[in-house]
């Protein structure tokens, strides 16, 4: 049935004018095609280091060994002087840092966060520290004063 005609059946090669000058349209012209927008290339998000927001919670040193204790998205991790995490191997440990490297990155150095503790602080702990020298107990003014234990009552000797 191939090549076979149904009645009522257009071939375009039998109607040249409709196909050369589109009904529907206003100027009897086919529209031009929008011209292909050139898309610039995505860039590359920055590739994501092992270490971006570590943050380095302990540190331990001795002269054979070292170890640091670190934390990366919030999962705690431990290496040896030596060892690796994801690339990047520990190389030193210093009292308040430590230093990796890694083979495309190059090194990185992070340092221990120390707390500081406001002067306001400071002052409390101090005179906190003072007054457990002597032997004198903290009272808290907020609790009431102890009561003494009720006096325990014999009974009478003699009856039964």
């Amino acid at each position: 049935m191939e090549g076979a005609e149904l009645p009522g059946q257009l071939k375009a090669d039998q109607y040249p004018s409709i196909v050369s000058q589109p009904l529907f349209e206003s100027d009897r012209q086919w529209p031009k095609p929008a011209p292909k927008e050139e898309k610039a290339p995505e860039p590359q998000a920055p590739v994501k280091d092992a270490l971006d927001g570590i943050v380095l919670q302990g540190i331990y040193d001795q002269a054979s060994s070292g170890m640091a204790i670190f934390s990366v998205e919030g999962k705690s991790h431990r290496l040896k002087v030596g060892e690796s995490y994801e690339g990047w191997t520990l190389n030193k440990v210093e009292p308040l840092s430590a230093s990796f490297s890694h083979a495309t990155h190059g090194e990185k150095s992070v340092e221990l966060k120390r707390k500081i503790i406001p002067d306001e602080a400071k002052q409390s702990s101090e005179t906190s520290s003072r007054s457990q020298g002597s032997n004198t107990p903290k009272v808290n003014q907020n609790t009431p004063p102890s009561r003494p234990a009720p006096a325990r009552r014999s009974a009478p000797v003699g009856l039964l």
